[in-house]
C-alpha cells in the first residue's frame, strides 16, 4: 500500500465507537499518557476529577475512556473516549471520514440530529472539527471533535 495514502484522523470522541490495537503509557501525572500504533502517536491528558482507563478501553477496541473519579466506565452518567480513525481508499480525506461516520450514525434512526460545534483545542492550539451527535433512539447527546494528525 503507498504510504501516502496512509493517513491518520485522531478523534476525541464521547459517545461513538471504533476499533484499533493501542499501546499507552501510564500517565506521569503532569503531561498526560503517550498513545502509540500503527501510523499514529497523541498525547491525551485527563481532566481534573477524570480517570483515564486504557486498560477497559481495550476490551471496547478504543485508545482510552474517561469516567468521573468514584464512578467507573460502566456506571458513569457522563464519560468520554478517544479512538483512530485510519484514513484508506474510501475514505482519503478527514472530511470524508466525517462524512462517512456522520452517515453512518444518521442511518440508526431517522429522528436522530448531527450539528457543528466549537472545536477543542490542542495543546498546541490547534482545531479539528467538531460535531454534536443526539441520538435519538437513547435520547443521549455526543461530542465529537476530529483532528488530523500533525
Amino acid at each position: 500500500m503507498n504510504t501516502k495514502k496512509i493517513r491518520t484522523v485522531i478523534a476525541l470522541v464521547f459517545v461513538l465507537v471504533a476499533s484499533v490495537q493501542t499501546f499507552s503509557q501510564e500517565s506521569d501525572g503532569t503531561d498526560g499518557t503517550i498513545f502509540l500504533g500503527p501510523s499514529y502517536s497523541f498525547v491525551l491528558k485527563e481532566p481534573a476529577a477524570w480517570v483515564m482507563d486504557s486498560k477497559t478501553a481495550k476490551s471496547q477496541h478504543l485508545e482510552a475512556v474517561l469516567y468521573r473519579e468514584g464512578s467507573s466506565w460502566k456506571d458513569a452518567v457522563a464519560v468520554m473516549y478517544a479512538r483512530v480513525i485510519h484514513k484508506d481508499e474510501t475514505q482519503d480525506t478527514v472530511e470524508k471520514v466525517i462524512t462517512n461516520d456522520v452517515t453512518d450514525f444518521l442511518k440508526l434512526n431517522k429522528e436522530s440530529k448531527v450539528s457543528d460545534s466549537a472545536p477543542l483545542q490542542t495543546r498546541y492550539k490547534k482545531e479539528g472539527t467538531s460535531k454534536v451527535f443526539y441520538d435519538a433512539a437513547n435520547k443521549n447527546y455526543g461530542d465529537c471533535d476530529f483532528h488530523r494528525r500533525a
